[in-house]
């Protein structure tokens, strides 16, 4: 299958995040308990601190913007001179912005194989 280009679909789900936030806003305290320890990796007290209910709102929605600029970044000629001018010592490749191109996949299955599978599981066969 072909690689789709699909680079729309992280800015509306932030903007669907966002607009959820901005929902709950209205609805929250204004002082409320933030519990961090479902949406974080690593371990946290259980006891959640009082904070305001911006923060609440509209700290992970505000997250995932700065990681989806930072990966945005990353692929351009700039990011791959910041990388440069940070890593003066590594080998070019590991700074270079043709490591995140999309890669061919090498298939050990031929095209006769794939049509054959594909029409078993169209058919219903192992269901």
């Amino acid at each position: 299958m072909a690689n789709v280009d699909r680079k729309w679909i992280a800015p509306v789900v932030i903007v669907a995040a966002f607009a959820a936030s901005a929902i709950a806003y209205t609805r929250l305290p204004s002082i409320v308990t933030l519990q961090m320890s479902a949406v974080l990796p690593f371990a946290v007290p259980e006891r959640g601190e009082p904070g305001p209910r911006w923060l609440a709102a509209f700290l992970i929605p505000s997250v995932s913007v700065v990681l989806w600029l930072a990966f945005r970044f990353a692929t351009s000629e700039r990011a791959q001179r910041v990388g440069r001018w940070f890593f003066r010592n590594s080998p070019a490749e590991t700074t270079s912005a043709a490591q995140f191109e999309p890669q061919e996949e090498e298939s050990s299955i031929s095209d006769a194989e794939r049509a054959g599978m594909l029409s078993i599981f169209r058919n219903g066969a192992l269901t």
